[in-house]
């Protein structure tokens, strides 16, 4: 196991493996692939809380803030935060990708902390491999009185249990999925406008569509899945314009 190689930065807490670089925060973005933020030890608890409470409700993604070995406290996308006995498995780390609330320092500690995590990441993306959203959609087996209600087409073709927003013009509502792939699953499906992603730093949306769900294409016919990593390639409008510029 790649963790092996690098004992000074884990430690272990009811049978998981953690990073040892306290505190920061851990966002979910799929299954076992969360995103890091280092934050800076010499925080006030309170501070810190109101960094994770503010990361999940611009990013409406569960949030973790790692505060020592032995707190750990979970910031649901949608709900009031709470401890937990330990953090969830992550085995793809990455960083420096959805960019933190707060101005961080760049003092040397802070920066040791950083490198360690680098480390990490860099041997974790040195094993290559591939990285997977939900495959199933977050869909689920349809009881016998949702097939009966929600079985079949609209006139035009849209399935059962869908209606057009007359805001953005997409899709939102729940209904058995079209594709022979998910015959007889239950999909929940977004519009844009309920995009409720954010970037904690710009306020504006991580992609076009909420991430870990879906959306309809009108186009195809075609239920389609947005993973969470889609919203890692965000970039703020300002540091756009810096890079244009430069």
């Amino acid at each position: 196991m790649f963790k092996s190689l690098f004992k000074d930065s884990f430690i272990e807490v009811n049978k998981v493996e953690v990073f040892s670089g306290f505190p920061y925060l851990m966002t979910y973005i799929v299954r076992s692939m969360y995103h890091f933020i280092i934050l800076p030890a010499a925080w006030s608890r309170i501070r810190l809380f109101t960094m994770a409470k503010l990361h999940s409700l611009q990013n409406r993604l569960d949030t973790f803030l790692i505060l020592n070995p032995g707190e750990f406290v979970l910031f649901p996308a949608y709900g009031k935060h709470y401890f937990i006995e330990s953090p969830p498995v992550c085995s793809i780390y990455i960083a420096d990708r959805l960019k933190p609330l707060y101005l961080l320092p760049d003092d040397a500690e802070l920066k040791n902390r950083k490198e360690k995590l680098a480390q990490v990441i860099e041997e974790v993306q040195g094993r290559g491999g591939y990285v997977f959203g939900d495959l199933s959609k977050g869909g689920r087996r349809a009881t016998e009185a949702e097939f009966e209600a929600l079985k079949g087409f609209q006139k035009d073709g849209i399935p059962v249990g869908l209606a057009k927003c007359s805001r953005c013009g997409f899709y939102q509502g729940t209904c058995l999925d079209p594709s022979p792939i998910f015959s007889g699953l239950v999909m929940k499906v977004y519009c844009r406008c309920e995009n409720d992603n954010r970037c904690a730093r710009c306020g504006q949306p991580l992609y076009q569509f909420k991430l870990n769900a879906n959306y309809f294409k009108e186009a195809d016919g075609n239920i389609w899945h947005v993973p969470g990593f889609s919203g890692l390639s965000h970039v703020c409008p300002d540091l756009m314009k810096e890079e244009s510029s430069n």
